[in-house]
């Protein structure tokens, strides 16, 4: 490009100094220089163009293609991150995760009954109440939910959120069910709705708890190392065979019950534990607990009522020693009473066919009564 111009101005230098014979006219001389300078000034029109021009042209495309791409890019919104955890359970459980525009951008089923149903759900950044409702239906037209179902809802932040956030998309989850439900069942089922922390939150997913197992408990306050400790109590009951996995829910509605009256978590944990531990059953402890809240309401301090709940399973394990110590006398005393029994029946054999000749000698009496009874008549 400099070469270029420095002939240019070479050239104009050079044409200045030309004469123009019979020219004297300095208009025709301006005119013809200004049209020389055009002429040459003009760019060279190739009608191929060279492949190097047209491999060039195509590489300034790309790159400008690039840089359409990276602009619209950063120009669209980016993607909300994940704010909180929507667990619900009706009979199979899943867990929902949301944005802080309440828009559902994951789905997990919690158990293998519920993988079938969610399999065909459209959730991406759906609001959740739309994706509430297929689940509902989803589990309706698979027979997993009727009007005896219950629905149980847990929300929980993933991060650092405000409470009134919290509480609205638990807020929208509710409304949406009752709603659903109201329309394929013409009932609202019965649901239960809770806001838990993220610590005991954390512990409750950790030992697979199910929103149903954990509810009562998280309403009553226990905190995140008191989920753990009835997380540790259940495993070692289950372990000695004295709970089976199912009756989890029971266990931690028992403690739920002891927190209600009041009792420290690590104590209510440890007593119903021993109640357990002792062989009683979940359903003659809740009886023992149920007397015992009446007894509270009429008067009797929660310090009395509890001793009395030690002191009767004590007594409860010495009246079953003391059972099994009958049983084994009595145990013990039948096979001395055998042989007597075996002998009565060889005596009932030779009078005939184990006491049918007494049957005979009725039989043989009775047309006398008979007789005696029409005498009386005439």
């Amino acid at each position: 490009m400099e070469s270029r111009e420095r002939d240019d101005k070479a050239f104009l230098t050079a044409l200045e100094a030309v004469p123009l014979p019979h020219v004297d006219a300095p208009l025709f001389k301006a005119q013809l220089k200004a049209r020389l300078l055009a002429e040459v000034t003009r760019p060279a029109r190739s009608a191929r163009p060279a492949p190097a021009v047209r491999s060039a042209w195509w590489r300034y495309a790309l790159v400008a293609a690039a840089l359409l791409v990276v602009l619209a890019w950063q120009m669209m919104p980016a993607p909300l991150p994940a704010f909180a955890y929507l667990e619900i359970e009706v009979n199979p459980a899943m867990r929902l995760t949301l944005n802080i525009r309440g828009e559902v951008i994951g789905i997990e089923p919690l158990d293998e009954t519920a993988r079938l149903p969610l399999s065909e759900i459209v959730f991406r950044r759906r609001p959740t109440a739309q994706v509430v409702a297929q689940i509902l239906e989803r589990l309706h037209g698979a027979a997993l939910l009727d009007a005896t179902s219950q629905v149980w809802l847990v929300v929980s932040p993933m991060g650092e959120a405000r409470p009134e956030e919290i509480e609205n998309l638990l807020r929208a989850a509710q409304t949406a069910v009752n709603t659903h439900t109201r329309r394929l069942l013409a009932q609202s089922t019965a649901t239960h709705g809770l806001v838990v922390d993220r610590e005991r939150y954390e512990v409750a997913r950790n030992a697979s708890l199910r929103p149903s197992q954990y509810t009562r408990v998280a309403r009553a306050g226990v905190s995140a190392s008191g989920m753990q400790g009835i997380v540790t109590a259940g495993m070692r009951l289950q372990a000695a065979g004295k709970m089976t996995g199912n009756r989890l829910r029971e266990f931690t509605e028992l403690i739920a019950e002891l927190l209600e009256l009041g009792m420290p978590e690590s104590e209510a944990v440890e007593l119903i534990e021993g109640m357990l531990a002792k062989g009683l059953g979940i359903e003659n402890i809740a009886r023992r607990l149920e007397k015992a809240a009446d007894r509270i309401e009429e008067g009797q301090t929660l310090k009395e009522a509890v001793r009395e709940l030690r002191d009767s399973t004590g007594r409860r394990k010495d009246q079953d020693e003391e059972d099994d110590r009958d049983k084994d006398k009595a145990n013990e005393r039948r096979p001395d009473q055998e042989p007597g029994r075996e002998r009565e029946r060889d005596d009932e054999r030779e009078r005939g066919d184990d006491g049918r000749g007494r049957d005979d000698e009725r039989d043989h009496d009775e047309p006398e009564s008979d007789d005696e009874t029409d005498d009386g008549g005439n």
